[in-house]
């Protein structure tokens, strides 16, 4: 699931940046058919004419609307708040979750989830509220990838230097064998692929990147060719993550008394005492600090749409002090929305279930599909025969993981609640 739904998503991710570019070398060429001759002599029409191309496709909203009409950006704009403001809570409950953890581990009460919840939406006022493009957040977010990478790094080496009686103790049968299904139950399937597309939700920032980047020409082009480079990378890290886990753990982590959480499992039954390792407190802070630097990044793709509804993008990339603090106000509402869904449903299994379920699949496998397809016809383009292929492949493993994680997450969601 992990690799099938990775290479998906970097198909996607390539589709829609291309896509993209399609439009805009189209209407570039449209408005230098109609403009006056010998008008850019001096080279000021022309760019002012790219300028132009490059305002009207700058998010995903623009692509579906040139693609499906007004329906299209109505269907991309709710998916895409819904995606991007699911994530963004999601990031919330998590640190809050990860942080009642490690009291759990430590035995200590020093913060509830929900007190962590607030104090981690303060820390982003700066990165989400102050700074108003992702351009202004780069080092935050490859200190998060950094953060993510040693995490990854160091649960392989904690897998490996796992004592094997911890986990053979776990085992509720005395002969220490478990008989694992042939076929997994449909539920645990479709959650499980539910929660990796959540995990590969790079194309809904795609646009905006490409915008606060003012990348054109052949640098916007590298970027959108290095997506899925980096899609190759992430699948690598989860992959070695995933074997060694379950190559030290084994029958064990199908045992009841282990902790689904490979990070807590690997370290021996839920009621088993002992001093906490060594890499479980440097996995669970690398992975809490990688989500704190990387959520401005969906924040500003959620942001910068909100402000050109408004018309005021303009206003606030280039106004003073006290009026960049009005323009601003926007950006303050909407973490105040994220932080008090956050508060109000801290729950973040079922919550990822179906955010991933509704808007995770419709914008990261169907939506680039269709909206590729519809662009190329209207453009008299040829579709090749792998694209379709590719294409087909991308719907059906978007609808399917919708249909069923959908299901799934709303009965877990309810479970949940009336808990």
């Amino acid at each position: 699931i992990i690799v099938l739904c990775g290479l998906c998503g970097a198909y996607t991710s390539y589709t829609l940046g291309w896509t993209i570019f399609r439009l805009q070398a189209a209407v570039g060429e449209q408005s230098l058919e109609s403009s006056p001759s010998g008008s850019d002599t001096d080279g000021s029409s022309t760019a002012t004419s790219n300028d132009w191309v490059q305002e009207r496709f700058q998010s995903y909203e623009d692509v579906s609307a040139q693609a499906l009409g007004i329906s299209g950006r109505i269907l991309a704009l709710v998916l895409q708040a819904l995606m991007l403001i699911g994530v963004c809570t999601i990031f919330l409950v998590l640190i809050g979750i990860n942080a009642v953890q490690l009291e759990q581990m430590y035995q200590v009460e020093w913060l509830t989830k929900r007190q962590v919840i607030l104090l981690a939406a303060a820390l982003e006022l700066v990165p989400c509220v102050l700074m108003t493009t992702v351009k202004e957040t780069f080092i935050l977010t490859a200190l998060g990838a950094l953060c993510s990478a040693i995490c990854a790094v160091v649960v392989v080496i904690s897998a490996f230097t796992t004592r094997p009686s911890a986990l053979r103790t776990c085992l509720e049968d005395p002969s220490g064998s478990i008989q694992w299904p042939f076929v997994t139950d449909l539920k645990g399937l479709s959650l499980c692929w539910n929660t990796v597309v959540f995990s590969f939700g790079g194309i809904n920032v795609l646009p905006a990147l490409l915008v606060d980047f003012h990348s054109r020409g052949v640098l916007a082009r590298a970027l959108v060719s290095f997506t899925w480079r980096s899609y190759l990378f992430i699948i690598f890290f989860y992959v070695i993550v995933a074997v060694s886990g379950f190559a030290v753990g084994g029958d064990a982590l199908a045992s009841a008394k282990v902790d689904s959480n490979v990070l807590i499992g690997l370290q021996g039954c839920k009621d088993s005492s002992g001093t906490v390792d060594w890499s479980l407190l440097v996995a669970f802070a690398s992975i809490t600090l990688h989500v704190v630097l990387a959520m401005p990044v969906p924040f500003h793709a959620c942001a910068e749409t909100l402000e050109l509804m408004l018309g005021i993008r303009e206003k606030t990339l280039k106004s003073s002090c006290a009026w960049g603090l009005f323009w601003r106000l926007p950006r303050l509402l909407l973490l105040a929305s994220c932080t008090a869904l956050a508060y109000l449903l801290p729950f973040f299994g079922a919550l990822l279930n179906v955010v991933a379920a509704i808007a995770g699949q419709a914008t990261v496998f169907i939506l680039p599909i269709i909206l590729s397809w519809a662009i190329q016809r209207q453009q008299k383009y040829r579709i090749r025969l792998y694209d379709w292929l590719l294409g087909i492949l991308c719907l059906f493993v978007g609808v399917l993981g919708g249909v069923t994680g959908l299901y799934y997450g709303l009965n877990d969601l309810i479970g949940a609640l009336k808990g």
